[in-house]
Order: C-alpha cells, then structure tokens, then sequence
C-alpha cells in the first residue's frame, strides 16, 4: 500500500494545494461530496482583515502521497468544532484516520467534560456512515440540504432595469 503521508497546515502554498484538491474531485465525486471552492475561499479570504483571515489554516491537517499530492484535508469551520473532510475518492481509506485525528484536534468540551466533534454527512454517503456509525456516532435528527438545480434547456429570461436606472458591480 502506497505510503501517506499527513502534517498540519502551514500557509499560503497549503491553501492552494487544497483549493487544487477541490477543484480536481468536482467532475469525480457527488455533488457536495467535497467543499465547493467558494466556501474553501470564504474560509481564507472573507474577514473583516482586508489581507483575510490570518487563522484560517489553524488547526487543519493535510495528507500527501508519495508524489507529493494533496489527497486529504481535515480543519473545522472557522470557530466551530465542526470537523470537514475533503479527500481524494481513490484515497477514501484514509478517512479513519482523518476522523481520528479530528477527534483529537477539533472538538468541543461539554458541560460534563466530554470531547464532541460533529461531521455532516450526506445521505448517500455510505461509507463515511458506517465509519462513523462503528465509532459510536448518531445520525442527528435535525440539518439537512437543500439544492436548487435549474432544468431544461430554455434561455433564462433577461433582466429588465427600470428606466433611469443602472446595474453595475460595487466594490464595498
């Protein structure tokens, strides 16, 4: 089995190689399967620092394989004890370890001194399931997605400004 191998995120280069990651599994895994590249950007550049958020690599983790190929991503939302996986599909075996890791990285402490993380899941997500499932996990009773996906072929129907008026890009 192909040596892999894991290290904490360190700066910029570390934020493109995972934007990359996320860009290249788009056309190969379901839809959300991975973070889309908006929110992956969100994470690093929307902040009231107009340089973006000078944390946004704390407390993530990177696996590489023997090439030097990002294939794996673990990091919690920024200030929640969410863990967020994003990985490669031919390199889904290292889930296990990445929720290990994010079990002893990104968590909350409860009232009674007990680790919670959480991990979103999607439904159709099987294999991160049973993981979780043989972990001890439970599937919440409340969250959800909801997609809205255009059909058909037809021209979408052109925006009419009223009269006087002019439609432009700000730049707050």
């Amino acid at each position: 089995m192909e040596k892999i191998n894991s290290r904490p995120m360190q700066g910029d280069d570390d934020y493109w190689q995972v934007h990359q990651l996320l860009l290249e599994t788009v056309p190969i895994t379901p839809m959300g399967f991975n973070w889309d590249m908006r929110r992956w950007e969100g994470k690093r550049f929307y902040d009231a620092n107009p340089a973006g958020n000078p944390k946004w690599m704390e407390n993530g983790r990177l696996w590489h394989n023997t090439s030097g190929q990002l294939v794996g991503a673990a990091h919690p939302e920024s200030g929640s004890w969410a863990a967020h996986l994003q990985v490669h599909p031919d390199y889904r075996h290292l889930e296990g370890e990445m929720i290990d890791w994010a079990e002893n990285h990104i968590f909350e402490t409860t009232q009674n001194g007990e680790k919670q993380v959480r991990f979103f899941v999607f439904e159709y997500d099987v294999y991160r399931q049973a993981l979780l499932a043989a972990r001890g996990y439970e599937k919440m009773t409340y969250g959800g997605v909801i997609r809205y996906l255009r059909f058909g072929k037809r021209p979408l129907a052109q925006p009419r400004v009223a009269e006087g008026y002019t439609m432009r890009i700000t730049n707050p």
